[in-house]
């Protein structure tokens, strides 16, 4: 998906939503996440904070949020959502014995003075 289209996303959106495998779920979710495409990260951002759209299972949201922070194109987006959401994440997902890797994954692979101070702004 590094190099692909939105047609291949689409695809790929659909395979997930077909599908029952596990790892195959996991694949897809992976290779949905690793876009370079803004829009598409911004629209999968939405998909997985908004469980009334429907599309994304909710055993697969947390682990699908983690993927596309990894990305490091989605830092900022995925930054800011983390911000905005920070109450549903802690109320959905808080107890998960993954969610310090998780803050981790978002945070990780901060290097400019701006993210710094926008951290440290949030933890307090």
């Amino acid at each position: 998906m590094r190099l692909g289209n939105r047609t291949l996303f689409q695809f790929l959106l659909h395979q997930y939503q077909i599908t029952n495998d596990l790892q195959e779920i996991s694949r897809l979710q992976l290779a949905l996440a690793c876009t370079k495409d803004i829009q598409l990260i911004q629209y999968l951002l939405e998909i997985y904070f908004n469980p009334k759209i429907n599309i994304i299972r909710r055993q697969d949201i947390f682990f699908g949020i983690r993927l596309i922070c990894r990305n490091s194109i989605a830092i900022n987006e995925c930054w800011s959502y983390i911000r905005s959401q920070w109450k549903y994440l802690l109320e959905n997902f808080g107890q998960s014995l993954y969610f310090n890797q998780f803050i981790r994954d978002v945070t990780g692979k901060f290097n400019t003075e701006q993210q710094l101070n926008e951290l440290e702004v949030f933890m307090e």
